[in-house]
């Protein structure tokens, strides 16, 4: 069984994308993504991380729970979903 990866639609570069839900293998929530990244051309890393850190604009949620802080180094297991969703507002 695999992690599975759900990304909003605003951290696709494709337009007209609906977000994307793919299963990923990794033991870190950081492997799991760098595999969506390698899996997804339309996906672009630099829109949420920066020098291996994750970017203050965009929530990272491991199982429904907010990963913060070290986001990236948490562990997975088989069956987890990562969610990733860029903080939108607006005044």
């Amino acid at each position: 069984m695999s992690v599975t990866v759900k990304l909003h639609p605003n951290l696709l570069t494709g337009s007209g994308a609906n977000q994307v839900t793919l299963a990923v293998d990794g033991t870190t929530v950081g492997e799991c993504l760098a595999q969506a990244v390698a899996e997804l051309p339309d996906f672009n890393a630099t829109e949420y991380l920066k020098d291996g850190e994750l970017l203050g604009h965009v929530l990272l949620y491991l199982n429904q729970v907010d990963a913060y802080p070290d986001e990236l180094a948490h562990a997975t297991r088989p069956g987890d979903v990562i969610e990733l969703i860029p903080v939108i507002g607006g005044g």
